[in-house]
């Protein structure tokens, strides 16, 4: 019975640090350079602010839709930079982040693009978006890898 217990907590541990793990970004949350539907992009690509509407106190939502336009094609990071002229504080701090995971999801296969990723941002010199890569990315400088 005690040991059943013990499994039983074990199990739930493991099953909490998992979700945290996901939720705080350090999961491989996506592939980098991987497939997203085209209209998906192209949607975006037509009218790129339409997210900040859509989002208007950032959050996880406009996060996981950056991020995974970022990881998806090169070609939409210019268009998000694009974004943080008109984005609140909330939607720069969510580029930043979708960047920083985004960067953070290519390293070990994509070092260059992760690099890009990282330099694109740094090069918009919005203060609030680099801070938030910052947070995301740790230990590892910006533009640390590539080049």
């Amino acid at each position: 019975m005690e040991r059943r217990c013990f499994q039983s907590r074990l199990g739930v541990a493991m099953a909490l640090a998992f979700a945290l793990t996901c939720m705080t970004g350090d999961f491989a949350f996506a592939a980098c350079l991987a497939q997203i539907d085209q209209p998906v992009i192209g949607k975006f690509l037509a009218d790129p602010a339409r997210i900040l509407k859509d989002n208007p106190n950032g959050g996880p939502g406009m996060i996981a839709a950056l991020r995974d336009l970022a990881v998806a094609n090169p070609g939409t990071l210019q268009p998000i930079i694009g974004l943080l002229p008109s984005a609140n504080a909330a939607q720069k701090a969510a580029v930043g982040t979708a960047f920083g995971q985004a960067a953070r999801a290519c390293l070990t296969t994509h070092a260059a693009y992760a690099a890009e990723i990282q330099l694109q941002l740094a090069a918009s010199g919005d203060e609030p978006a680099i801070l938030a890569l910052a947070a995301v990315m740790g230990n590892v400088p910006i533009g640390v890898h590539g080049r």
